[in-house]
């Protein structure tokens, strides 16, 4: 599953992003969770509650924090989500530069070149083996391996530590026993 989130102030473009994704990405064979954000706020809390996405666009002009500062935010705690600037204001690359984004892509989008650089992330970016995909009380979690201190078997749930927050996934849950071996501590 690959987790995506939009950061687009102006809802009608957000609702074309969304349609070009799904369309791309199922054209690619991939199961995708979309999120739609009008602010960067908005953004970080659900990289907060839920763990990283995979790939973010960002709209640079929004009202709040732009997209630049979303940015700088993200990658004080993930370097490897893919970025992808989109905006019609071309005066900010040396801002964007700073965050190492994937792309810049020009507003009105065309989806052809979407559709390129997509290919592209996912043939050459997106490798999952670094990350644990879990879910909990139907909420969909991802947290990169690196980050994880320890987990730990407690009943019918797993509990994860990143050192900011303590996850919990149900111990039936698919991923957790065909990824690790549990042992009940006495």
């Amino acid at each position: 599953m690959v987790r995506i989130g939009i950061c687009e102030d102006v809802k009608e473009e957000l609702r074309q992003q969304e349609q070009m994704l799904r369309r791309i990405m199922g054209g690619l064979s991939k199961n995708i969770e979309l999120y739609g954000f009008p602010c960067g706020e908005d953004l970080l809390s659900e990289i907060e509650a839920t763990g990283n996405m995979d790939i973010i666009f960002l709209d640079v002009e929004m009202s709040g924090m732009n997209g630049i500062e979303t940015a700088r935010a993200i990658r004080k705690n993930d370097t490897s989500v893919v970025l992808i600037f989109i905006s019609c204001h071309n005066q900010y690359y040396r801002e964007m530069m700073e965050v190492w984004p994937y792309a810049f892509l020009e507003k009105l989008l065309q989806e052809e070149r979407l559709a390129a650089i997509l290919k592209e992330v996912v043939e050459k970016r997106l490798n999952f083996t670094d990350v644990y995909d879990f879910s909990y009380r139907k909420k969909r979690y991802r947290l990169p391996l690196s980050q994880i201190r320890y987990f730990q078997s407690d009943r019918r749930t797993v509990r994860i530590d990143n050192g900011k927050r303590l996850f919990r996934a149900a111990r039936s849950y698919p991923g957790v026993d065909g990824f690790l071996k549990l042992y009940q501590s006495k």
